[in-house]
C-alpha cells in the first residue's frame, strides 16, 4: 500500500508536467512554424530583386531605433538574452517587447543583415511563454521551467533536432547545472511543437552522407578539430572586437547603425556576391552537397555577422554558426581530397561545440541530421574544438556564470564581499575571453 502510495504521489505531478508539455508544444509549434515559414519566403523573395541590400543602412537604423526606444530589455544577442534573464530578472522581455523584437529581426534578415533565426525563435517563444507564467500568476518556478520548454522548442523547430534542441537549451541557460532527467517534459514539449512544425512544412537540413571509416580519416577528422577552433576563435575575438568598438565609439548613437549598414552593403558591392549576407541556408545546403565554395567568403560573413549583430541589427547567432562550419568543413574536405560533404557535417558540429561550449549537443545535432556514423564520427573533433576553445563562448553570460559560481565557491571560506566578488568575476572574464 505504502509503495503503491508512493508511486501514485511521484506519478501524478510528472503527468502534469507531461500534460503541460505538450499543450505548450503545440501552442509554441503554431506559432514558430507561422514565424520560420513567414521569415523564409519572405527572406527568399527579397533576395530575388536585385540590390535588395540597399537599404541596409536604413533598415539598421530601424532597428536600433526600435529596440533602443521600446525594447531595451533585448539589446543583449536573443539567446544570450534568456540567459542573462534567467538568472538576474524576473522576465524574459516586456509584453511590448514582442513585436518589437520580431519586426527588428524580420526587416534585418530580409534586407541582407547576416544573423540567424534560431535565436530569434527561441526568444520568441520563451517570450511567450513567460507572458502566460505571468498571465496566470504562476511561481517563479513553474515560470522557469516554461522558459526552457519555449526555448527547446524554438531551436528544435528551426534544426528539427528535438534531442539536441533540448541539450543546447539546457546547457546554454543552465551550463554545469544542467540536469538531464529534468529536461524530459522540454524533450517531449520539443517534440510535439516539431510535429506540428512538420504539418506546415518547415524546412531542416537533412541529409545522408556516406563515408568508409580507415584510419588516415580519423587522423584528419582530428585534424579538423584543431582547424575549427582556431576559427572558431578567430569568430568570437572579432565579435567582441567590433561589439566593444562599437560602446567605445563617440557620437550619436542613430548614427553607428547606419555606418554597420554602410559597412555591410560594401561586400557585395565589392566581392559582387551575396553569399555573405542573409541566413545563408542555400550555402550551408551547397556545402552540405559537397559543392565547391569560395573560402573568402567564410570569413567575409564573420565580418558581416559581427557587424550586424554589433551596429544594431537584430537576428540570432546560431544559424551563421552553422554555416562557418559547414564553409570550413567543406574547404577542409576538398583541400585534402577527402568528402567535403563530410567535413561540412562534422565542422557545423565542432564549431558549435567551439563556440557555445556544447559538445554532447553538438554531436547529438549532427546524429540526429546526419546519422548515426556521422555523429560517431563527429565525436572526437566535437571534444577537440571544445576543449581548446571552452574558456570562449559567443554568449558571454554563459562565461560570466561559469565565474560567478566559481567564485562563490572561493568566498564560501572567506569573509562574504560582493565588490570584491564582482572585481574577480570581471578580471577573470575578461583572462578567459581573450
Amino acid at each position: 500500500m505504502n509503495t503503491y502510495r508512493s508511486i501514485m504521489d511521484s506519478l501524478v505531478p510528472f503527468s502534469y508536467k507531461i500534460v503541460q508539455a505538450v499543450a505548450f508544444g503545440l501552442f509554441t509549434g503554431l506559432l514558430l512554424s507561422f514565424f520560420v515559414n513567414a521569415l523564409d519566403r519572405t527572406s527568399a523573395f527579397f533576395a530575388s530583386l536585385d540590390n535588395y541590400f540597399l537599404a541596409l543602412p536604413l533598415v539598421f537604423l530601424i532597428s536600433h531605433i526600435l529596440i533602443h526606444n521600446y525594447s531595451k530589455d533585448t539589446l543583449d544577442k536573443g539567446t544570450d538574452q534568456i540567459v542573462s534573464a534567467m538568472h538576474t530578472q524576473a522576465s524574459v522581455l516586456q509584453k511590448k517587447s514582442v513585436p518589437i523584437r520580431i519586426l527588428a529581426t524580420f526587416i534585418t534578415l530580409i534586407f541582407g543583415g547576416s544573423a540567424g533565426k534560431a535565436g530569434p525563435s527561441a526568444q520568441l517563444a520563451a517570450s511567450i511563454q513567460d507572458l502566460i507564467a505571468g498571465a496566470f500568476s504562476l511561481s517563479a518556478h513553474l515560470r522557469r521551467r516554461m522558459i526552457v520548454y519555449g526555448v527547446s522548442a524554438g531551436f528544435t523547430v528551426v534544426f528539427g533536432t528535438p534531442i539536441a534542441g533540448t541539450i543546447l537549451a539546457g546547457k546554454i541557460i543552465f551550463g554545469k547545472s544542467f540536469v538531464y532527467r529534468k529536461m524530459i517534459p522540454a524533450f517531449l514539449s520539443s517534440m510535439t511543437a516539431l510535429m506540428v512544425s512538420r504539418w506546415f512544412d518547415v524546412s531542416n537540413f537533412k541529409t545522408v552522407i556516406g563515408y568508409q571509416l580507415d584510419f588516415p580519416l580519423l587522423f584528419f577528422v582530428l585534424l579538423s578539430g584543431i582547424f575549427f577552433s582556431l576559427h572558431a576563435i578567430l569568430f568570437i575575438l572579432l565579435l567582441d572586437l567590433i561589439e566593444q568598438s562599437v560602446k567605445k565609439a563617440k557620437g550619436p548613437h542613430w548614427f553607428k547603425p547606419i555606418v554597420g549598414g554602410f559597412l555591410v552593403l560594401l561586400i557585395p558591392l565589392i566581392f559582387q556576391s551575396t553569399q555573405s549576407l542573409g541566413l545563408g541556408l542555400e550555402t550551408i545546403e551547397n556545402a552540405l552537397m559537397g559543392k565547391s565554395l569560395p573560402l573568402y567568403e567564410s570569413y567575409l560573413k564573420m565580418f558581416t555577422t559581427s557587424v550586424t549583430l554589433s551596429f544594431g541589427g537584430s537576428g540570432g547567432i546560431l544559424t551563421p554558426i552553422l554555416f562557418f562550419g559547414a564553409t570550413f568543413g567543406n574547404f577542409f574536405g576538398s583541400l585534402f581530397h577527402l568528402n567535403p560533404a563530410l567535413f561540412a557535417a562534422i565542422g557545423m558540429g565542432a564549431f558549435l561545440s567551439a563556440t557555445t561550449n556544447t559538445p554532447f549537443a553538438a554531436v547529438v545535432l549532427v546524429t540526429e541530421l546526419f546519422g548515426l556514423s556521422v555523429g560517431l564520427l563527429a565525436v572526437p573533433a566535437c571534444a577537440i574544438s571544445y576543449f581548446i576553445v571552452r574558456h570562449m563562448s559567443v554568449y558571454p553570460s554563459q562565461i560570466l556564470r561559469k565565474n560567478t559560481t566559481l567564485l562563490l565557491n572561493e568566498e564560501a571560506n572567506h569573509s562574504f564581499n560582493i565588490k570584491h566578488i564582482i572585481h574577480k568575476i570581471n578580471k577573470k572574464d575578461r583572462k578567459k575571453r581573450f
